[in-house]
């Protein structure tokens, strides 16, 4: 009998451990820029009024050798998967009208989190195949589903060519405003009604900067005054370029911030792990490097990303170890208990411990 008390206590203490990581596991928000250039946000010291994602890089740390794919779906299927486009199909961008998509044997970040217990949510671009329900985003393991399924809709119209492309669990939603508030905004309406009993996984791609350029007038008008008052010569093309994609910015650090706002109302700012990064660089010039989006270059490859969790990830700290997009995979999923055993390889490796231990 008295070896039996001690080995009764371990499995208790065992369960109890076990069920208190269960609770303590992280939410894990992925938030995902589109098109943005490197020189823009404040926190690389530029001219947009960023805030929001200012606040995150000065309380998270920030890779400064962050690769990505040089266009938007390779990088988003990578992200995904933890392997490199030429396996997991998508080696180039989808266009509006192709009927390929994401491999369908692909086991991906979101069904991964699935099996580990997570509320799995994609609001905003999939871009990952628009065509058959096969490739849709609520097949490839996402619980809810808000936003676009392809690339380049109006801001306000939700159209791309002759097609809507704006959905709510793969049913057409009309809804009138700026695509870049209205995902904002969805975010914070699953954050209020989301049982926090268990984690959720939200994977929040922007469609902005991307083109059509398309700005809130309150914005424009702003950083047409702005770009006004630049010294030295530039073309009107030039000035009005950059207002819109200030303004575009803008507004995107606004919606990243409705969402903070919503996870601090509802007191798990502290339990969760935000993760933002580029798709791919900017159109045009990302100084201080060569080439932009399109180019194997370092400005079109070449992204910021910050990771922050308040106690769990050191603030202010700037990280030079490199880092590809499919590392997010295996460091996302051991981040939130999932298993790593799959079918098929796995391109990306953990790098928790550089993320948070400062070193390569």
């Amino acid at each position: 009998m008295k070896k039996t008390i001690p080995f009764l206590l371990q499995i208790l203490v065992a369960g109890s451990l076990s069920a208190n990581a269960e609770i303590q596991k992280p939410n894990i928000v992925v938030i995902l820029a589109d098109d943005m250039h490197w020189h823009h946000p404040g926190f690389n010291g530029g001219p947009v009024s960023t805030p929001n994602l200012d606040r995150l890089a000065r309380k998270g740390t920030r890779m400064t050798q962050f690769y990505v794919h040089a266009v938007c779906s390779p990088t988003r299927a990578a992200f995904l998967t933890g392997r490199y486009p030429f396996r997991n199909g998508m080696e180039e961008r989808s266009h509006g009208n192709d009927v390929a998509g994401m491999l369908t044997d692909e086991r991906t970040l979101a069904e991964a989190l699935q099996g580990a217990g997570y509320f799995t949510a994609i609001i905003g671009k999939w871009h990952l195949g628009n065509w058959y329900k096969r490739h849709l985003p609520m097949q490839r393991g996402f619980d809810y589903q808000y936003g676009l399924y392809g690339a380049l809709i109006g801001y306000y119209t939700k159209c791309r060519e002759r097609y809507y492309d704006w959905h709510r669990n793969e049913q057409v939603l009309r809804e009138d405003g700026y695509s870049t508030e209205l995902i904002g905004r969805e975010f914070a309406k699953v954050v209020k009604a989301h049982n926090f009993d268990k984690p959720f996984f939200a994977y929040v791609p922007f469609n902005a900067v991307h083109g059509p350029d398309e700005a809130p007038p309150e914005l424009l008008k702003k950083y047409r005054t702005l770009v006004e008052q630049r010294p030295g010569k530039q073309s009107p093309s030039k000035k009005e370029f950059d207002a819109k994609k200030y303004a575009m910015l803008e507004s995107m650090d606004q919606a990243v911030g409705t969402m903070i706002t919503a996870l601090e109302e509802r007191g798990v700012l502290d339990n969760t792990l935000l993760v933002f990064f580029n798709d791919n660089g900017g159109r045009k010039s990302n100084p201080p490097f060569r080439g932009g989006k399109g180019d194997t270059l370092e400005g079109g490859v070449r992204v910021p990303c910050i990771f922050h969790w308040p106690e769990n990830v050191p603030a202010n700290q700037s990280v030079d170890g490199i880092m590809h997009v499919v590392d997010l995979y295996p460091t996302l999923l051991g981040i939130g208990g999932g298993s790593l055993k799959q079918k098929l390889p796995i391109d990306g490796v953990d790098m928790w411990k550089t993320i948070t231990g400062g070193k390569a």
